[in-house]
Formats: structure tokens, C-alpha cells, sequence
């Protein structure tokens, strides 16, 4: 049974309540003696002091015990429970904690803050001003966790020497050395995770040196050394999801001479008076933001081996998966905007690992992200997870009423919850210049949407203001974000119209024509788009609203209407080609003319096409194929797919990718396969209801799995609702 301790006028008193005490906590209050407790326990044991300055340089002594503040996990007792070293009985003693070495994981210091020490002497040298856990090759496992180590100073290892266990969670700022590790030395097989290390300054090493266990998760930043690494000297374990920013040295403004994987780091804005102002030397340098590091005898990668899937600032060379783009960091200055080209582009390392600077796993998409951010949006609302987590969860609210909804801000890449924090990097368009919201100036708004996706480039947002633009507008193979001033609110979408029936080319009839170049980056968001007629491609038009000539741009928010195409193959009355994420859109009364047209709505989009409403289009009675869908074989998921009408395929035809969660009702064909017409892709969990044909009412000539699905009320004038198609399994037919 657990013993209990109290303090009578400064003497332990230890009352052990039962016979056999395995464990005994001790109490420690202003005026009396960390050490006096420390010296009066034993393995197993916890001491808990109270608020308060200590003036004390306290000595472990090999004992493996718990020794906390009244609670670790509140900043404002960590910053009050204070252990000052200035005052050290013995001056060879200086540290303001000191191990043995021999402690284990079991030995725990957390809840503290640490400072005004000034080293231990051995060999003539000073070492760990704050902490020192021992040295060659005794070094102790202790787990130091939540404390503030401050303003101490050393020989070697200002802040941190000799630690070798775990080092969590920790704000390790502000101290010094002469020689090596201003933050922490020679902490060789320390796990040093989650810590703010922020300016420390030494010879080598401002930040850390010779520490060799896994470095991950830490902000390393405004750290300086004399002669190599600001941030990082000869650290050569695994080096990932650090950012590493700020720091200043003559060579290797961030990291000189680190031998193992370097894996994606944020290393950006550092600085070196010779070179290497991002790093040099040695070490593999996989998925890391080489960004805004300067040295201005050299590049910012110094004689080092050929990065691999980085995007590196200035970067010319054409191996390795590098590439030369603004990373796009939202507001915050490290976590990946939406559009950030970063997403998407890492590869597996080897090992691999899973978890990103918030802790969430990678990769989310089909390759890691570059750089410390995987990009997290669990439920698809435009704002991220981390984002959410600190209370602005809600994406059509305004946090600083400021105009902007939570979201947009979010795209604009400013704090939603600063009014202060004005959009940049953005090009405004309006038809009359006015100025419509108060944080924004379109005194040098364009007056055409193709005026500013000219002078854009990628990376840019153009935001239009509500009016109709009577343009044909072409992408010519921007990764810009086009948007309205609010595309999650349907007034604004309704609003903001683009209008392609005055196209100046007639072999360009399309509202927004795509090169086939953009990338996921590529946003169109927020628009009404109408009256376009398609364009040219061989003796066809293709793509009325919408011709995606295969590109993989984002098409959301987005209402698609009143479009139509009209040759004898034409193809896709509202979208064509598209093989980016379709979600959100509500595509309506688009149509195709020709005699064996295809896609009323869509054709040939290959993406996943998630959550829209797509209604009332269709394609020629006659011959026509697919009155909703044609030929889209990406996941078709979430979406309402009704009232439309074609020869064959009333809702959809020819769609070879998983149908799952869609409301598939009311469509008709006058020849074969009311709902669903050669559909191949798995089917399930549809409600197909109330549709109509001359054969398979609900669903014609679909082979592949049917599950879970209600099939009620499709009615044909010759045979079953469901012809020469698969049987169901776990469904609900009439």
C-alpha cells in the first residue's frame, strides 16, 4: 500500500501506512529542500513540489524516482515551479539537475522550469548547464517531459547534456554553449520529440549537436552558431517532421553535417554567411520544403547528396522528383494550403513512417506530402483538422467578422480569427471596381476573368466578384484557385455568373476550357456557368459548360446550367473530361443535341464525382446515351441523380467506376435501362426508384456486383426492372 509524507516545520516525517510500502510520495513546499527529499527516497518513489523558486542544483544520485510539479500538464505551474542553479554549493557542480548516469526510463523530471545553471565540471570542461545526464558512456535514460529549461550555460550542452532517454515536450530556449549544443549536446540516443527549441547559440550546434536518436516533431527555430548549424550540427539519426526556420551560422544556417535521413522537414528561412544557408553536408534528404534560406557564397543546398520528392527554392535540377514551387503555406506559416502543390508529391521512406507534425497519418492521399503537414480534411468542409481543432470548425461561420467565412479565409491562406490578417497573393475581379467587403481593395480589380487568370501565376487566388461575365475563360494550364467571394453560400454562387454565350471563337464555345495540364491545386469554385455550347475537337463539340480536355483540376460549389452541345458524337452538354474531384455542384438543364450524343450532364470525367445534384439534363431521344452520366468510370458517390431523359441510359450509361450512396430516380430512356444502362462498377447502397424504360426500368445489361441497394418502382414496358444484369445481393426490390 501506497506510504504518505508530510513536511513538519521543514524534517521529513514519512508515515507508511501499511506494513508493506512498495511506493512513498513526498511533499515539498517553498522553503523547503528538493534535495532533502530526493536524498530520503528511493527507486520507485514520487516527490511533488509545490509552486515556488527552489534555489537549489539537485543531484538524482542514480535513484530511479518520479519527481513532478503539482501538475506537468498546466503551463502556468511549470512556469512557477522553479528550480534556480545560480547558487551552487560546490562550483564544480553547477548544473542545476544532475544524473549519475545510471537512471533508467523509469526515472522521470517533468513540470519544471530550469534555469541559471552553469555546467558540471569533468575533464576540465564544463558540460550541461540545465541538465547533465552523465557522460561516455554513461549516460542516463531519465524521461524529461514538460519542463521549461531556460538561460543556462555550458562548456558543451548549454541547455541538455548527456540525456539519453526521452526528451518530450519541452520549451529548451535561451541557452548557451562555448563549444557544442547550445540547446542539447551530445544527447546520442535521446528520443527528442514534440520541444520548442528556440534561441540557443553555440559555437556549433545553436540548437542541438551530436544527438543521434530519433529528432522528430520539433519546432527548432532562431537558433545561431558561430561556425556550423544554426539549428542542427552532426546529428545523424532519422531527422522528420521538424521545422527547422531562422537559424544562423557561418555554414549550415539550418543543419551541417547530419548523416542520417532528413524526411519531411519545413527548412525554411535560414541563413549562412558562407553557404548552405538551408544545409550542408552529408545526410539523405527525402519529402522536405528546402524554402527562403539565403547564404550569399552558395546555394541553399550545400555540398550534399541529390534530394529526393522536395520542393527546394531555386531548385534547377531535373532528377529526383525535386521541383521549384511556392509551397503554399496557410497563415500560419508551416501547415499546407488546399492548394499547396506540396500534397500528393512525397514518396514512401524507407523505413516508413505514419505520423504527420499533428500527429495525424500519412500519407492521407495516395503519396505523402511533402514537408511536415499531411493535409487532413476528414469530412470534406474546406477546412483542415488542425484548423478545426483549435475551435473554428464550422466553415460558412465568420470567427472575426470580417466578411469572410472560415473558409474562404482558409483558401485566402489568413487567420480567420483575426480581422487584422488581410488576404495576399490574391487578384480581384469586378465589373464596376467597388469595393465590396472591408478587409478587401478592388480599387485594381481587373474587369475580365481572363484578364487576371493571365497575369496570374500558380498558386495565385482570383477572386470574382458577383455580376455576369459574358467570357469564354481559358486556364492555359494555371494551378489557380478561381473563385467567387463565398462559393459555400448559394446566393453568392447564384450571383456570380459566367456567361459563354458571347464566345469570340467559334471553335471555343466551352464557358471554362481547360488545357488538360492543371493539377489538383487547380480550383474552380463558387460559379454560375451558363449558356455554353462546346468546343471543337475533331468534327465534334465536346464539353458545353465545361471542357476538362482531361485535366485534373477541383470543380466545386459550382452551379452548372443551361448549357448545350449540338453535333452528330457530341458529348458532355454540362461537363467533359474532367478528372478531378466533382463535388458539390448542382449540374441542371444541360443538354446534347446530336443524334448519337452521350453525357447530358457529364462525359468522360474519370475523378470521383461526390455529393452533387444532377438533375434534368439530357440527350437526344433518338440515339442518345446517358441523360445524367456517360462514360465517367471514377466513384460516382453521394449524389442526387434525377428527372433526366435519353434514348439509352436515363440516368446514367457506361459508367465503369464504383456507384455507391446515390439517389437515382426519375430518369427515363425510351429504349433500354431507365435508372442505369452498362454500368459495370460495383453498385451499391443506391436508392433507385421511379425510373423508367422500354426495357430495365431500374437497371439494363449492369454485370458487376449489385448490394445492398432499394430498388422499387421502375417500371419498363417489356420485362423486369432489372434486365440481363447481375443478381442483387442484400437488396430491397419490388
Amino acid at each position: 500500500m501506497r506510504g504518505t509524507t508530510y513536511f513538519i516545520s521543514g524534517l521529513i516525517c514519512l508515515i507508511c501506512v501499511s506494513i508493506n510500502c512498495f511506493a512513498t510520495t513526498y511533499y515539498v513546499n517553498p522553503g523547503q529542500s528538493i534535495q532533502d527529499a530526493i536524498d530520503s527516497s528511493t527507486h520507485g518513489d514520487t516527490v511533488i513540489v509545490s509552486p515556488g523558486t527552489y534555489f537549489e542544483n539537485i543531484f538524482f544520485n542514480g535513484k530511479n524516482i518520479v519527481l513532478t510539479s503539482t501538475d506537468p500538464d498546466s503551463p502556468a505551474v511549470v512556469a512557477n515551479t522553479i528550480i534556480d542553479g545560480s547558487q551552487p554549493d560546490n562550483p564544480d557542480y553547477g548544473s542545476v539537475v544532475r544524473f549519475v548516469g545510471s537512471e533508467t526510463i523509469s526515472c522521470i523530471l517533468t513540470g519544471f522550469t530550469i534555469k541559471n545553471g552553469s555546467g558540471t565540471l569533468s575533464s576540465g570542461h564544463y558540460f550541461g548547464g540545465g541538465i547533465f545526464g552523465g557522460t561516455y558512456p554513461n549516460y542516463c535514460y531519465a524521461t524529461i517531459q514538460n519542463n521549461i529549461i531556460i538561460g543556462n550555460s555550458a562548456g558543451d550542452g548549454g541547455g541538455l547534456f548527456g540525456c539519453g532517454g526521452t526528451v518530450l515536450d519541452n520549451s529548451i530556449s535561451g541557452n548557451a554553449a562555448t563549444d557544442f549544443g547550445g540547446g542539447l549536446g551530445s544527447c546520442f540516443f535521446a528520443m527528442i520529440q514534440n520541444n520548442t527549441i528556440t534561441g540557443n547559440s553555440a559555437e556549433h550546434g545553436g540548437g542541438l549537436s551530436d544527438c543521434s536518436g530519433p529528432i522528430q516533431n520539433n519546432t527548432i527555430t532562431g537558433n545561431s552558431a558561430v561556425l556550423e548549424g544554426g539549428g542542427l550540427s552532426s546529428c545523424n539519426g532519422s531527422i522528420q517532421n521538424n521545422i527547422i526556420s531562422g537559424n544562423s551560422a557561418n555554414v549550415g544556417g539550418g543543419l551541417v553535417d547530419c548523416s542520417g535521413t532528413i524526411q519531411n522537414n519545413n527548412i525554411i528561412g535560414n541563413s549562412a554567411i558562407y553557404a548552405g544557408g538551408g544545409l550542408s553536408g552529408w545526410g539523405t534528404i527525402i519529402n522536405c520544403i528546402i524554402w527562403g534560406n539565403t547564404a550569399p557564397d552558395g546555394p541553399q543546398i550545400f555540398n550534399c547528396g541529390t534530394p529526393q520528392n522536395s520542393c527546394i527554392e531555386d531548385y534547377d535540377g531535373t532528377t529526383g522528383g525535386n521541383f521549384n514551387a511556392d509551397p503554399l503555406f496557410a497563415y500560419d506559416g508551416y501547415h499546407l494550403a488546399p492548394n499547396s502543390p506540396c500534397i500528393d508529391k512525397g514518396m514512401f521512406p524507407n523505413p516508413p513512417f505514419f505520423d504527420d507534425i499533428d500527429g495525424e497519418t500519412r500519407p492521407q492521399g495516395p503519396k505523402y506530402d511533402i514537408g511536415v503537414d499531411e493535409y487532413l480534411d476528414s469530412d470534406g468542409d474546406g477546412l483542415p483538422d488542425w484548423i478545426e481543432a483549435l475551435g473554428v470548425a464550422e466553415p460558412d461561420d465568420d470567427c472575426d467578422s470580417d466578411g469572410f467565412s472560415n473558409s474562404m479565409e482558409y483558401l485566402y491562406r489568413t487567420d480567420p480569427c483575426d480581422s487584422t490578417s488581410v488576404p495576399s497573393e490574391i487578384i480581384y475581379v469586378s465589373p464596376d471596381g467597388s469595393n465590396a467587403y472591408p478587409y478587401m481593395t478592388w480599387d485594381d480589380a481587373a474587369n475580365t476573368i481572363q484578364d487576371a487568370i493571365d497575369v496570374a501565376y500558380d498558386g495565385i487566388t482570383v477572386v470574382v466578384a458577383e455580376g455576369t461575365y459574358y467570357e469564354n475563360i481559358r486556364f492555359n494550364g494555371k494551378n489557380i484557385v478561381l473563385t467567387s467571394t463565398d462559393p459555400q453560400n448559394s446566393a453568392v454562387v447564384a450571383a456570380t455568373i459566367i456567361d459563354g454565350g458571347w464566345y469570340d471563337d467559334p471553335n471555343y464555345r466551352s464557358v471554362v476550357i481547360f488545357d488538360g495540364s492543371e493539377i489538383t491545386t487547380c480550383v474552380l469554385a463558387g460559379f454560375t456557368i451558363q449558356n455554353g455550347a462546346g468546343t471543337l475537337n475533331g468534327p465534334d463539340y465536346f464539353g458545353g459548360g465545361i471542357y476538362g480536355n482531361n485535366c485534373y483540376a477541383s470543380i466545386q460549389n459550382n452551379i452548372i446550367s443551361g448549357n448545350s452541345v449540338s453535333s452528330y458524337y457530341a458529348r458532355g452538354g454540362g461537363l467533359y473530361e474532367c478528372d478531378g474531384t466533382i463535388r458539390n455542384n448542382t449540374i441542371t438543364e444541360n443538354s446534347i443535341g446530336g443524334y448519337e450524343g452521350i453525357g447530358g450532364g457529364l462525359s468522360n470525367c474519370d475523378g470521383t464525382i461526390s455529393n452533387n445534384i444532377i438533375n434534368s439534363n439530357s440527350v437526344n431521344s433518338n440515339g442518345g446515351s446517358g441523360g445524367g452520366l456517360a462514360y465517367c468510370n471514377g466513384m460516382i458517390i453521394g449524389n442526387t441523380i434525377s428527372g433526366h431523359v435519353a434514348g439509352n441510359g436515363g440516368g446514367l450509361f457506361g459508367c465503369g467506376g464504383t456507384i455507391q450512396n446515390n439517389t437515382i430516380t426519375g430518369n427515363l430512356a425510351y429504349e433500354d435501362g431507365g435508372g442505369l444502362l452498362e454500368c459495370n462498377g460495383t453498385i451499391q447502397n443506391n436508392t433507385i426508384s421511379g425510373n423508367s424504360a422500354n426495357e430495365g426500368g431500374g437497371l439494363d445489361s449492369c454485370s458487376a456486383m449489385i448490394a445492398n441497394c432499394i430498388i422499387w418502382g421502375n417500371t419498363a414496358n417489356y420485362g423486369p426492372q432489372l434486365n440481363s444484369s447481375s443478381i442483387p445481393r442484400s437488396s430491397c426490390i419490388q
